[in-house]
């Protein structure tokens, strides 16, 4: 995603500095994305060995999967049955791993085809786009149209957008689904890192319908883990004020997200219909900020996150306990081409 702007404040030389490092590990997180778990997955069977892995796991549906809390093996028909029983499936992902787009699209094909009235839910499409999108799903506008009146180029990487998210734009308009442009406009994402939540609330009725502002600033391990990746990336504690430039930010997205999700399940038509949310892994990760919304916004409603990590594992690692309902190792990174950094 684009880079915050620079932040201009009257303030020393040192706190301006600590503001620009906090500004720049926003724009890190804008590439990258407790609840109570209302379903759970079949149970495993005490009479023997539960799933084995495939001999040779490829994508997208017979990777390694794996159930977050305790690590069982987990198949396709696993994941797809706690799909079935959920309300709203969150996929988090690296934004430029292409095996993990292909086990979205599978997600999605299959969910709009065992569900009709479904919607795909996209961070990558802003509110103000929703316009383009249902013109686009109309047949009114064409594909380069779309592509440009969203800046929809400017997601995934070197891999076109026709080869990553417009796959699942392009499954959800061959099966009359709908698409949720569920993200904030990045100017009120840039507003409230530079100047607070005060002057959101200040802007017109018109503008502020295109965000929506959390009723406080996460406290628990959300906030840790932003605190995490900031000392990692400053390599010191950032000041208070730092960490709220960034916290404040980073939950406009996520309340934006998961009051555009629960809209989608308010209007959907049948009730077993799901909307299935796509957004970078930070946002839903360890019960991350996306996921706690969407219990606010919609506290009846059933969440399954899956967390797709480019990783080669053939356990669950002891760093991804907890990270997701269901792990999706995607495989090792591309190495770098000749001539690549």
């Amino acid at each position: 995603m684009a880079s915050s702007a620079a932040v201009d404040l009257d303030r020393s030389a040192a706190d301006a500095a600590s503001m620009r490092s906090a500004l720049v590990l926003l724009s890190l997180l804008m590439a990258a994305c407790s609840r109570p778990h209302h379903f759970s997955l079949r149970p495993a069977d005490p009479s023997g060995p539960d799933h084995l892995l495939p001999a040779e796991p490829f994508a997208p549906r017979a990777l390694a999967m794996f159930a977050g809390d305790d690590g069982r093996v987990v198949t396709w028909a696993d994941l797809m049955d706690a799909a079935s029983r959920s309300d709203v499936v969150i996929v988090g992902e690296q934004h430029d791993d292409a095996v993990a787009h292909a086990v979205e699209l599978a997600i999605v094909s299959d969910l709009l085809a065992s569900f009709p009235g479904s919607a795909v839910s996209l961070e990558m499409l802003e509110r103000n786009e929703q316009a383009a999108v249902d013109a686009y799903l109309a047949d009114e506008i064409e594909l380069a149209e779309f592509i440009e009146s969203t800046g929809s180029a400017n997601w995934s990487g070197s891999q076109p957008w026709e080869d990553s998210y417009g796959r699942l734009v392009e499954a959800a308009k061959r099966t009359d689904s709908r698409v949720i442009a569920a993200n904030a406009p990045r100017q009120y994402v840039r507003l409230a890192g530079r100047e607070g939540y005060d002057a959101l609330r200040a802007l017109p009725p018109d503008e502020q319908a295109l965000f929506d502002l959390p009723a406080r600033l996460d406290e628990g391990a959300y906030r840790d883990r932003l605190i995490e990746l900031m000392t990692e990336s400053r390599g010191e504690a950032p000041s208070t004020e730092a960490i709220e430039a960034v916290l404040r930010p980073q939950m406009v997205w996520d309340t934006t997200m998961a009051r555009s999700i629960a809209k989608g399940l308010a209007t959907r038509e049948n009730s077993a219909a799901k909307v299935v949310h796509v957004v970078g892994r930070f946002h839903c990760d360890f019960d991350g900020g996306t996921v706690l919304e969407v219990g606010r916004a919609a506290p009846l409603d059933r969440i399954l996150v899956v967390s797709l990590v480019r990783a080669d594992a053939l356990e669950l690692q002891d760093e991804d306990r907890g990270r997701a309902d269901i792990v999706v190792y995607t495989g090792p990174a591309p190495l770098p081409q000749p001539g690549e950094p």
